[in-house]
């Protein structure tokens, strides 16, 4: 009996030996995974910037402290503002308690468990008022690293009310959503809902209800990120003393791409089931458009240098050099592979009537050596344009939009006279045109733009 005690004893604490290794080990290679994590996050964007980190290492559950503060892309924004100054100044603290595997925190089979919150820190506190929430937690999350390679995050931000000295009050109805991705970040899914943030002032008063975003998206050439995304927003109000000055409903966004090889495919659409701006007042608001055959090396090397030039500005904004430069070295590159951009619809409709637009731009045949980066190389592009285009609106609503304005009775008579051209055609009610430009002519219903002289 005593035997099997002592044999019971050794396995007992052979177990707990080789636990708690195990937990040190996936302590470190957590630790790692972590901070290359972080790394990639913040090179990508460039929006936080490391002031401080803080990571002390347990044997079963560790503790991890790092300071952000506003990156020169956020901070120039805030300093725009009424005490920008002190906007921009502004720290993010991330506190984390990482709790090892095999057994995360006792209760779950997973390599690491992850209580995070985000707080907000004032490092001018006692020489001036704080801005609000200053060392309050704005966001808290739950993650679990699997066993195979997944990551799964739940999301949640507690509702919360800031009232100023001045009279502004800003209140938060919370957010609560899901991550999960890949430990390469090169799938990641994501779901948020936030039902609602009001801004009220002496001006007046802003109010946001009903955010939704959903997105699953991939990883491709290296930055770019392709699949779906909808993003959706119940109700838009912006108030004045006087009443409404104007209403945003069932505002819709949707956008899907696809890896084709080297290249990417890409459709999106927006829609608005209504909107209401001081005396116009529309429904059927939206567009259906797609970008296909764009270049993805030459995109995602486009996307890197706007990328490095918000990085690398200095002043309130990024300097326009530096976005011709991108353009000009990687924009032509993808225009060398003849994108086509495709506008399915377009428009509005009012009580006076609607304007519908549907478009087509193409590229056929330009040569490489003729279209190097420069000014003769954007000339030239213009004569390898493939362009088609329909406009129809009716009479009515043109004729509202233009009502109140200085230059009316121009507007109409110039409007009268295309009449007359053949530029633009009556039909049933509106007006309509059909545009074309190709081998550097541009044709109106036909007709050649500007009109050409009359033959004696």
């Amino acid at each position: 009996m005593g035997r099997r005690l002592t044999i019971v004893l050794l396995a007992v604490v052979a177990l707990a030996a080789a636990y708690t290794g195990a937990s040190w080990a996936i302590g470190q290679s957590v630790q790692g995974q972590l901070q290359h994590e972080q790394q990639q996050l913040l090179g990508d964007n460039g929006y936080l910037v490391p002031v401080s980190s803080q990571y002390r290492r347990g044997v079963f559950e560790s503790d991890e402290r790092i300071t952000y503060r506003l990156g020169e892309p956020l901070a120039r924004l805030l300093r725009r503002g009424p005490a920008g100054q002190r906007w921009a100044g502004l720290q993010l603290l991330l506190r984390q308690r990482i709790y090892h595997g095999p057994l995360a925190q006792g209760r779950t089979l997973a390599l690491a468990r992850i209580d995070s919150e985000l707080l907000l820190l004032d490092p001018a506190a006692g020489k001036g008022a704080a801005p609000p929430l200053a060392g309050t937690p704005v966001l808290q999350a739950d993650t679990q690293l699997g066993w195979r390679d997944d990551i799964r995050t739940q999301l949640r931000s507690a509702p919360w009310q800031y009232r100023a000295a001045d009279g502004r009050t800003l209140s938060w109805q919370g957010l609560h959503g899901s991550v999960s991705a890949d430990r390469r970040q090169g799938h990641t899914s994501l779901s948020l809902t936030a039902p609602g943030l009001s801004l009220q002032s002496p001006l007046g008063q802003l109010q946001l209800s009903g955010f939704e975003l959903q997105s699953d998206l991939q990883r491709a050439f290296d930055t770019l990120h392709v699949g779906q995304m909808q993003m959706s927003l119940s109700r838009l109000q912006l108030s004045e003393p006087g009443g409404v000055a104007a209403t945003i409903q069932g505002l819709k966004f949707q956008n899907a791409s696809a890896v084709n090889g080297d290249y990417i495919d890409q459709s999106g659409q927006m829609s608005a089931d209504a909107v209401q701006f001081a005396q116009f007042s529309a429904t059927r608001i939206g567009y259906v458009l797609s970008a296909t055959h764009l270049h993805g090396p030459s995109l995602a090397a486009l996307a890197g240098a706007l990328r490095d030039a918000r990085r690398q500005a200095v002043g309130p904004a990024v300097q326009p050099a530096a976005v011709l430069a991108a353009f000009r070295q990687y924009g032509l590159q993808m225009v060398l592979h003849a994108p086509v951009l495709t506008i399915s619809r377009a428009g509005f409709a009012t009580p006076d009537g609607q304007l519908r637009l549907s478009a087509k731009l193409a590229l056929s045949g330009p040569a490489p050596q003729q279209l190097a980066p420069g000014p003769v190389g954007l000339a030239l592009l213009a004569r390898y344009l493939d362009v088609t285009a329909d406009l129809s609106v009716d009479r009515a609503l043109l004729e509202r939009m233009l009502a109140g304005s200085a230059r009316q009775a121009l507007y109409t008579a110039q409007i009268q006279q295309l009449v007359q051209q053949g530029y633009l055609r009556q039909q049933s009610g509106s007006l309509r045109c059909h545009l074309s430009y190709r081998d550097g002519r541009l044709l109106i219903n036909d007709l050649p733009f500007p009109p050409q002289p009359a033959t004696p």
